[in-house]
């Protein structure tokens, strides 16, 4: 099925999840809403869009379990079509997303930034398995498909990409500025307003790999090929925000206007806006390989605080409280401790330590 204007790529042949259109309480969650908002975003970005996320690839719903899930399912799902593959590319398989050579295969193609959007979440998830608070009526939370060329092989990279592209999508919106608490987190005046979740997929056995060569030996594809990376965005906190959170969390619209943002242009971003400029920045990102480094850098709202440090989740006997430097090269988190050690942080948690 081709996206509007657009001609079916000849490895355009599944349909991967049915869609529907879907209202919400506070604006007209609906494909159509999104798809229109979605097509002028890409178009002010210089993007094609609609070649790079056709409609059929995009699922609206009122309620799931999981983004995330639905998504990381749909890879798994045994259901789904072998392709139509063209004469002389080879035997067809429903499994691999990658060739041997790291290339997408048509499956790939066809599944890659397959996108899932909910009004709420019954079962929302961040990092290590905690609970993402997602109620209808409180903000949007999607997930998408990513397939890189030759695998997953820096999950870090992808999380800061997309944090970064919900801080421009943010900042336009309601002419603000957002920052990122390291490593997934959006902060919108002093309050974290969206969380980010990668996962990766792997085929899941050695029969899914591709099919032996001529000589007999067994190419090896990459062995993570995609990610999944789920964005919760909380518009507006509410009288249900938890009373756990209400200390570090809040509402994206409520915290725009607190800075400064107009309480009618905070109201006009509707959840089909918000997750529009939010898909176009990310496939501006991801599809242009662009290094957002700097810019990542440069939002960094821990950069000359002190933090306490978990470098493994879950441990707290391994904390300690350190000083941050700033972003390194490869997207860690440059710390100081109290004995004067520099280290980069490539993984681990820190929070913001009382001063």
């Amino acid at each position: 099925m081709a996206a509007p204007g657009q001609t079916a790529s000849p490895c355009s042949c599944t349909d991967p999840a049915p869609k529907a259109e879907s209202g919400g309480t506070e604006d007209v969650f609906t494909l159509k809403n999104f798809y229109e908002a979605f097509t002028e975003e890409s178009a002010r970005l210089g993007l094609d869009g609609p070649r790079i996320l056709p409609a059929d690839r995009v699922t609206l719903l009122d309620e799931t379990d999981s983004t995330n899930t639905r998504l990381l399912s749909l890879l798994d799902a045994e259901s789904l079509p072998t392709c139509t593959v063209q004469a002389g590319d080879g035997p067809a398989s429903s499994g691999p997303l990658l060739d041997a050579g790291g290339r997408l295969t048509c499956r790939g193609r066809d599944l890659a930034f397959t996108l899932v959007a909910a009004a709420s979440q019954t079962a929302g998830r961040g990092r290590v398995g905690r609970r993402f608070w997602s109620p209808d009526g409180s903000g949007i939370y999607f997930s998408f498909i990513y397939i890189p060329r030759g695998g997953l092989t820096d999950p870090g990279r992808i999380t800061a990409a997309a944090a970064v592209a919900v801080c421009r999508a943010v900042d336009a919106l309601y002419g603000i500025r957002s920052g990122i608490k390291w490593v997934n987190d959006v902060y919108v005046g002093g309050k974290k307003v969206s969380g980010i979740l990668t996962e990766g997929w792997a085929p899941a056995a050695a029969s899914d790999a591709a099919p032996a060569t001529d000589d007999g030996s067994t190419p090896n594809p990459p062995a993570v090929q995609a990610a999944v990376i789920g964005i919760g965005i909380n518009i507006r906190a509410g009288s249900s925000f938890p009373e756990e959170l209400s200390s570090k969390a809040g509402g994206l619209a409520d915290e725009a206007v607190r800075l400064g943002c107009p309480a009618d242009r905070a109201a006009s971003v509707t959840r089909p806006r918000l997750l529009a400029a939010c898909m176009a920045q990310v496939l501006r990102i991801l599809t242009a390989g662009e290094n957002i480094r700097d810019e990542y850098a440069a939002r960094s709202i821990l950069t000359g605080r002190n933090v306490t440090v978990i470098p493994l989740v879950g441990d707290e006997r391994s904390r300690y409280t350190a000083r941050v430097l700033g972003i390194g090269k490869n997207l860690g988190l440059l710390v100081k401790t109290a004995d004067g050690t520099e280290r980069e942080l490539t993984s681990g948690e820190v929070s913001l330590s009382l001063e």
